[in-house]
């Protein structure tokens, strides 16, 4: 179960934060392969997907029932957004990691508002321990 939440965070925070993949070099930095295309664009996760990621974020961060259905709609919209964000590349990159930039900030100030502050504060370091910028997850015992 351990497992399930760890991978469904990183999931979630990896959403979030695409726009570290955006700044890499050709290929979404493997070294310049693939395409010109740009780097390759992240899989969203569905309806069911994102259900289960909030059952488990809720799990985690004790919410109230108000708060599940609010943090759910805020993910629901927030991958949409993303993923419309994806779906429109212009090839500026630059443009475009602002952008992936100023979803990511408007995503953590809505969670902000909607957790209290020690539900935010776990919010916090759960996105610190799975943040693709900052390297592997760091190891719990499991």
């Amino acid at each position: 179960m351990r497992t399930l939440i760890r991978t469904s965070w990183i999931v979630i925070i990896s959403m979030i934060l695409t726009g570290s993949v955006l700044g890499q070099p050709g290929g979404g930095g493997r070294g310049g392969r693939g395409s010109n295309d740009g780097p390759p664009k992240p899989k969203m996760p569905d309806s069911a997907q994102i259900v289960e990621q909030v059952d488990e974020l809720a799990a985690e961060l004790s919410l109230t029932e108000d708060q599940k259905e609010a943090v759910l709609e805020l993910h629901q919209e927030h991958f949409a957004e993303v993923e419309e964000l994806l779906s429109n590349t212009d090839g500026d990159r630059d443009s475009h990691r602002e952008q992936m930039d100023a979803l990511r900030k408007e995503f953590q100030e809505d969670m902000k508002e909607l957790l209290s502050d020690e539900q935010y504060e776990k919010f916090e370091e759960s996105m610190k321990t799975h943040d693709p910028r900052s390297g592997p997850p760091k190891k719990r015992g499991n």
